[in-house]
């Protein structure tokens, strides 16, 4: 308490000391929730240009919500400053370390616990605990800054898994109506490039490894729907797509689960993919209808994503209908999902045309790429694959 008592001292006796303080404590890490409120509202007030001293912060209490603490308060923590303000960072870091050991003993406390429950899964309770742990809220990194010089210098690289189409990173979500195809689109998109074959063009690219982490189709679908296309692809791009792709068709996970994440972290540290298939998004998420659903799968998918893959996934697309009277191909659920990903691409039939298809970007691509504007079924007779470009 002394030391959270000194940090405030100090701040109040100078105020520039606080953004080096905040660099290293929230107001969270006070072990009283009071004077945390005190920081964060320090911290505001600073931010809006103002300025607050052991004489006027009892003043903005009821501003910030702060009861129980009186006009005299202030001036017990500038005794415990000592008059020494710069000494500020070193009282943050007591604080710090003084909520780091709390929150370990809470966490490690409540795991006991719930592993003296019979009928607890330990394994679930110890990953819940590495989870929490490791998600602790904490002082993110400094920002930095570069000069747009700088930037313009850089060498202009791409890190392709498909050549023209994906790099690393990038983040594609599939959508398309009941029995359109984009489950077999999909597998286009993973198998063919396993093969060392571009998916659309269908030229020779470096093959690349792939992990599938299917939530809805079992094995036996798998088997069923994937074979011809695989052999093909190893007759065409001369690389056995079978031996690279790794699948794991578990049927409905749940991405929120710090199991089921660290298991898929773990099979990306085995496997090395460098692409990635996770879906249907309705199967590994309980509910996506908000945002404050979707936060938290956006969250995990791109924890997924920042281990340097090409994450695909495939969504359903809603009942809504568009501007023109045709059904949407935007996917269903909160609004989130559309602006998240750097490409979202829905699977339509061209009402104009029997036989052809649209492939229609639900959301504008943050980057020009060679996908399709159109398909067609592939001639299975003719050795074309399931989906081929329509010009």
């Amino acid at each position: 308490m002394n030391a959270e008592h000194a940090l405030l001292g100090s701040v109040l006796g100078d105020n520039r000391t606080y953004w080096d303080a905040s660099r290293v404590v929230v107001g969270d890490d006070f072990s009283d929730p009071r004077l945390g409120a005190v920081w964060d509202g320090i911290g505001r007030a600073l931010a809006q240009g103002g300025m607050v001293d052991v004489l006027t912060v009892a003043d903005r209490f009821p501003e910030w919500d702060v009861r129980g603490l009186s006009i005299a308060d202030p001036f017990t923590w500038q005794d415990a400053a000592q008059g020494v303000y710069v000494y500020a960072t070193q009282y943050a870091r007591a604080v710090s370390t003084d909520a780091a050991r709390r929150f370990g003993k809470q966490v490690l406390s409540e795991g006991l616990e719930q592993l003296g429950d019979p009928g607890a899964d330990p394994e679930s309770v110890l990953g819940d605990v590495v989870a929490r742990t490791q998600g602790r809220d904490a002082p993110g990194g400094e920002l930095e800054a570069v000069t747009l010089r700088q930037i313009l210098d850089m060498p202009e690289s791409y890190d392709w898994v498909i050549p023209n189409l994906m790099e690393r990173k990038d983040r594609l979500i599939l959508t398309g109506h009941e029995g359109m195809g984009k489950s077999t689109m999909a597998r286009q998109l993973l198998i063919l490039p396993a093969a060392g074959l571009h998916p659309f063009t269908f030229e020779k690219i470096d093959p690349v490894k792939a992990l599938v982490i299917d939530a809805e189709n079992t094995a036996k679908q798998w088997k069923r729907n994937s074979a011809w296309i695989t052999k093909q692809a190893h007759l065409q791009g001369g690389t056995d797509p079978s031996l690279t792709v790794h699948m794991v068709t578990s049927g409905r996970v749940n991405i929120l689960d710090p199991r089921i994440q660290g298991q898929i972290h773990r099979l990306i540290d085995k496997h090395e993919p460098d692409i990635l298939f996770i879906g249907p998004l309705y199967r590994i998420a309980v509910k996506l209808n908000t945002d404050d659903e979707a936060a938290p799968v956006i969250a995990a998918l791109d924890a997924i994503r920042d281990r340097n893959v090409a994450l695909v996934m495939e969504a359903h697309a809603g009942h809504a209908t568009d501007g023109g009277g045709q059904r949407s191909v935007r996917p269903r659920g909160s609004s989130a999902l559309m602006g998240w990903p750097e490409f979202g691409f829905g699977i339509r039939a061209d009402p104009d045309e029997e036989g052809r298809f649209e492939f229609i970007p639900w959301r504008g691509s943050r980057e020009q790429r060679d996908f399709p504007t159109a398909l067609r079924r592939g001639i299975r007779e003719a050795a074309e694959f399931p989906w081929v470009p329509a010009f």
